[in-house]
C-alpha cells in the first residue's frame, strides 16, 4: 500500500549559502547538507494533520520535491518516503 504524491508541485529554496560542490564533484558532506534541507521541506509539508490522515490508509507515503537556487545555477530533486 503506497500513496504516491505527484512530483514537481513542491519547490523550495536551495540551501544557501551553498559552499559545497555539485554534480560529479559533490561528496558525502554535500549530500548531508541536502538531506538536512530535504528534511526541513518534508517537515513543512507533511504536517501532523497530513500524517494523521494517512495513518491506517497506507503503509508508505512518498513526497517528491525540487529545490532550486535563486542566485546560483544549481538545483536538486528528491523523493522522501515515510513508513507507517
Amino acid at each position: 500500500m503506497f500513496a504516491v504524491t505527484p512530483g514537481g508541485f513542491i519547490v523550495a529554496p536551495f540551501p544557501c549559502p551553498w559552499k559545497g560542490e555539485s554534480g560529479w564533484e559533490s561528496g558525502t558532506d554535500d549530500f548531508e547538507a541536502l538531506v538536512e534541507r530535504a528534511e526541513e521541506v518534508v517537515g513543512e509539508v507533511l504536517t501532523p494533520k497530513v500524517l494523521g490522515a494517512a495513518t491506517g490508509r497506507t503503509k508508505f507515503l512518498t513526497l517528491g520535491a525540487y529545490t532550486t537556487g535563486t542566485n546560483i545555477v544549481i538545483d536538486a530533486g528528491f523523493t522522501a518516503v515515510k513508513a507507517f
